[in-house]
């Protein structure tokens, strides 16, 4: 699993996505200068981690 926070959020936030993240071994992604909405606040940062991440994903494809 893959979790995208923004550094400027809500510091609750960010602590507990670094708590599941480590708990599920998951990855966590902080974007800095970004809010809540990283996908809005940030796009291209955000396209380029998810992009990334599916990339790394192994398995069989369709």
């Amino acid at each position: 699993m893959l979790y995208v926070v923004g550094a400027q959020d809500n510091a609750l936030v960010v602590d507990e996505s670094r708590a599941l993240a480590a708990a599920t071994g998951s990855r966590l992604e902080v974007v800095p200068a970004c809010g809540h909405i990283v996908n809005v606040q940030q796009p291209e940062a955000f396209h380029a981690l998810v992009r990334a991440w599916l990339e790394g994903i192994e398995g069989s494809r369709p």
